[in-house]
C-alpha cells in the first residue's frame, strides 16, 4: 500500500482495518504520539495490555529482539502491538539492515508493528536508505507523514478543544494564540488549558490569552523587530532585557531575529514584484506559520529594501561574532540591536 494521509489513517483506525506495519513520521510530534496510541489501542483492545503491547527504543535494541516480539503470539487476543521508536535507516549497519528486510518481507497478521520517529527525521528526498526502507514499509503496510497543520486547521482544532473545556474561543482569538505560542500542537493544547483554567468559562478574550499564555521565542523576536523597525529604542532594549531574563540562548535569539528579518525581506521583494506574500509558501516552508507572512506583508510596506539588506548584513556579522568571538554574547546582541535601530 502506498503512503497514506492523516484522513485515511483515521478511517483505518475507526474501521479497525489495520495494516501489519506503520511508519509514523513528520514534524508534528503530538499527532505521531496520538495516532500511535490509537493504533495500539485498536490493535490490542481491552485487557491483557501488558502482555500484548511492547515498546522498543531503537538505540537500545536489536532487530532480533524486535523480530521475536513481532513473532510472539498474542495472549487472549487477536493481535499484539510492537512499537519501535526512532529507528534510523541512515545509521543501521548491513547485518541489522538485512535482518530488518527479512522481518518486513512477510510480518505476521497477528501483530501491528509501528515505527514512530520522534527524534529521528526520515529524509525521503535525499536519502536512498530511507527511500528503500519506506518502500519496504509500503509493500506490507503504510507510511504516514504527520506534518504541521496550517493555521486555519489549528484554529478549528483549538476552538473545538476550548468547547470541551467549557469555554468559547473565537477563530480570531484562536489565530492570536497560534501567533503567540507557535504551531506545535502539544504546546498549543497546554497553553489553551492554562487559558481556560484562568478564564473559568464563557468567552475567552485576547487579554486573557495575553495574560496567561507563554509567548514563543519567535513571538518575542517579532515584537523586538517591530520595535526596532518603528525606532522605539526604549521598548526594543526593554524587550531584549525580557528575553535575556527568560534565559533565552543568544544564538537561538539571533536565529529568531534573522528569521523575522528574512520574512520582511522576502515579503518586500514579493510586493515589489507584484506578488502577494502568500505566494512565498510555494518557495519556503510556512505551513502552520502563515501568520508570519501576513505580519511581514503588513510591516514591510514602510521599509526600504536596501535597509533590510543592511539589517541582514548586520545580523550575519553578529552571527559570526557569536560563534567565533570571545566578546560577551549579551554585549554582541545589544550592539546589534543598536546597529539595527541606526539602520
Amino acid at each position: 500500500m502506498p503512503a497514506i494521509n492523516e484522513l485515511e489513517l483515521k478511517k483505518q483506525i475507526k474501521a479497525g482495518d489495520l495494516s501489519r506495519v506503520y511508519l509514523l513520521h513528520g514534524a508534528e510530534d503530538y499527532l505521531k504520539k496520538l495516532y500511535c496510541k490509537q493504533l495500539a489501542d485498536k490493535a490490542v483492545g481491552d485487557g491483557m495490555d501488558d502482555f500484548n503491547r511492547m515498546q522498543f527504543e531503537w538505540k537500545e535494541s536489536s532487530v532480533d529482539e524486535i523480530a521475536d516480539a513481532v513473532e510472539m503470539l498474542p495472549v487472549m487476543a487477536e493481535k499484539r502491538c510492537v512499537i519501535v521508536r526512532d529507528f534510523d535507516a541512515e545509521s543501521v549497519n548491513a547485518s541489522e539492515s538485512a535482518k530488518m528486510t527479512e522481518l518486513l518481507k512477510d510480518p505476521p497478521e497477528t501483530c501491528v508493528l509501528i515505527f514512530r520517529l520522534d527524534a529521528v527525521e526520515a529524509n525521503l528526498k535525499r536519502s536512498s536508505k530511507w527511500k528503500t526502507f519506506v518502500k519496504k514499509i509500503d509493500a506490507v503496510g503504510c507510511s504516514v507523514e504527520l506534518g504541521r497543520r496550517d493555521a486555519a486547521s489549528l484554529g478549528k482544532t483549538l476552538c473545538a478543544a476550548a468547547a470541551k473545556l467549557g469555554c468559547t474561543l473565537s477563530p480570531h482569538n484562536a489565530s492570536y494564540l497560534v501567533t503567540l505560542c507557535g504551531s506545535d500542537m502539544q504546546t498549543l493544547f497546554h497553553e489553551l488549558e492554562k487559558v481556560c483554567a484562568f478564564a473559568g468559562s464563557g468567552e475567552i478574550t485576547k487579554e486573557q490569552i495575553k495574560a496567561v499564555a507563554t509567548p514563543t521565542l519567535d513571538a518575542g523576536a517579532f515584537d523586538l523587530v517591530r520595535a526596532i523597525t518603528r525606532r522605539e529604542a526604549d521598548k526594543a532594549f526593554s524587550l531584549l532585557d525580557t528575553l535575556f531574563a527568560n534565559r533565552e540562548e543568544p544564538v537561538m535569539l539571533l536565529a529568531a531575529l534573522c528569521s523575522t528579518y528574512a520574512d520582511l525581506y522576502r515579503a518586500k521583494v514579493a510586493s515589489m514584484g507584484g506578488e502577494p506574500a502568500e505566494a512565498l509558501k510555494t518557495c519556503f516552508d510556512y505551513r502552520g506559520k502563515e501568520f508570519r507572512l501576513r505580519n511581514a506583508a503588513r510591516d514591510c510596506a514602510s521599509l526600504d529594501l536596501s535597509r533590510l539588506r543592511a539589517a541582514l548584513e548586520l545580523l550575519s556579522k553578529a552571527d559570526r561574532m557569536l560563534k567565533g568571538s570571545r566578546t560577551d554574547r549579551r554585549v554582541i546582541l545589544e550592539q546589534t540591536v543598536a546597529g539595527l535601530l541606526a539602520v
